[in-house]
């Protein structure tokens, strides 16, 4: 690959990337519906099962993304801000 290849290439990039970091940068916030999921998250960590009530019979089910419920399982399990690190995660996804 010559280097003005390279070069176009690297400011392809950045003529992409820089836009969308300066919008995650604006919309980086977690949203109430978000605490839902985590909640599921949360309790199916601890061994409880994917319910939003311990206790609660029959469970329902009130998560509006079942992946992204499951991908917060692990962070819940850890013990880490979910907050943050499943906003990282989405930045990255994007």
């Amino acid at each position: 690959m010559s280097f003005l290849a390279r070069r176009l290439e690297a400011l392809s990039f950045a003529l992409l990337w820089v836009p969308y970091a300066l919008l995650v940068q604006r919309f980086w916030f977690v949203t109430d519906d978000a605490y839902i999921a985590f909640r599921y998250a949360r309790n199916l960590a601890r061994g409880h099962g994917l319910r939003f009530n311990l206790g609660e019979e029959p469970p329902v089910e009130g998560y509006s993304n079942f992946l992204w419920t499951l991908c917060a399982v692990p962070v819940e399990g850890l013990g880490l801000d979910v907050g943050f690190w499943m906003s990282l995660f989405s930045f990255l996804c994007g």
